[in-house]
């Protein structure tokens, strides 16, 4: 894991960041990216859209980055105009390629050049963890917003108790100050990430510019976690996050080996799904390969039915690690 970069409080460094990162397969065709757009995670983006309750006719995908949700808005609000804007040219160029039907535009992370009350529906999906100046974004969502329109803000929660937070509450220097000098987990400071912040927090800062909570949802209380640590990375990731803090204590530490042991073996055991039937081998091989792939892939499709179940039962528990918002911006 690496340090926090200062250079990451200027503008333009942040800016260089992420074309860098976009140039690659950032958030695009890694394994990462396809497990948090996908799936369990475009179940639960849609069902925290669809407590906005209208048809927006302008939606603003804030930090759209490739335009990775622009399918699901567009199949959601078919008769919406969409437009996003993002701090990277890069991004912005990828965009408006896969999606020429609708605008993408260059902004610098504060105060994006579109017009006030502008907007039905401003939509922002793990964005403000990465931004320099969290309140001026909130700022500028608010303006951008036009009376009785919504924001729906997804974004990592500081809140206590997720799995997350229990882990890192058993490693010494688990929790690291981010480039603006806010808590971030030790594991998010390579990501740029400059603050998880509680919900309470982050609907207070709403409510300041006249956003009004209307729906919270959370995940990420347990079984999300254990999806995305053993759907979502691989074993190196898993290695390198139980690996890079010492424990606090010999308890502690018996209990990050063995999870850390768990999650490998979840794993590693997955991947048997995809073996090669075809490849030649003896009977009682190929039964046995056949009976391995079809128990690996039960032991997946169990953990993406556990996460859901989490998700369905257990969103309203203010205990997990990224927080749903709905904000309603209040009458003049």
């Amino acid at each position: 894991m690496t340090k926090p970069d200062p250079n990451l409080l200027s503008k333009e460094s942040l800016k260089q960041h992420y074309d860098d990162r976009y140039a690659g397969d950032y958030m695009d065709a890694d394994a990462y990216s396809t497990w948090a757009h996908e799936g369990l995670a475009d179940y639960r983006v849609r069902q925290t859209l669809e407590q906005v309750g209208n048809h927006p006719r302008r939606i603003l995908d804030y930090g759209c980055g490739q335009g990775k949700w622009t399918p699901l808005l567009r199949d959601m609000f078919p008769d919406a105009e969409i437009v996003g804007i993002d701090i990277s040219e890069v991004a912005i160029a990828k965009a408006s390629q896969k999606f020429p039907q609708h605008q993408f535009l260059v902004f610098d992370g504060d105060r994006a050049s579109l017009e006030d009350n502008g907007f039905d529906l401003v939509f922002s999906f793990h964005v403000l963890e990465h931004v320099i100046d969290v309140v001026a974004s909130i700022k500028d969502i608010a303006r951008l917003l036009r009376p009785g329109g919504h924001a729906c803000i997804i974004f990592p929660c500081g809140n206590k108790n997720s799995f997350e937070d229990r882990l890192i509450n058993l490693m010494q220097d688990g929790r690291r100050l981010s480039a603006t000098g806010e808590s971030v987990f030790f594991f998010e400071v390579a990501d740029g990430h400059m603050r998880r912040m509680p919900s309470e927090k982050t609907i207070a800062l709403f409510k300041q510019q006249g956003l009004m909570i209307q729906a919270e949802f959370y995940s990420g209380h347990l079984f999300a976690a254990f999806d995305w640590l053993v759907r979502g990375t691989g074993p190196a990731y898993i290695n390198q996050f139980f690996g890079s803090c010492k424990p606090i204590n010999s308890f502690a530490a018996i209990r990050l080996a063995a999870m850390r042991r768990l999650l490998l073996s979840l794993n590693r055991f997955m991947r048997y799904k995809d073996l090669d039937l075809v490849k030649r081998r003896q009977t009682l091989k190929q039964a046995a390969v056949l009976v391995t792939q079809k128990i690996a892939a039960l032991v997946d499709r169990s953990i993406v039915k556990l996460a859901r179940w989490e998700w369905d039962h257990r969103r309203h528990e203010k205990n997990g690690s990224a927080q749903y918002l709905v904000f309603r911006k209040a009458a003049p």
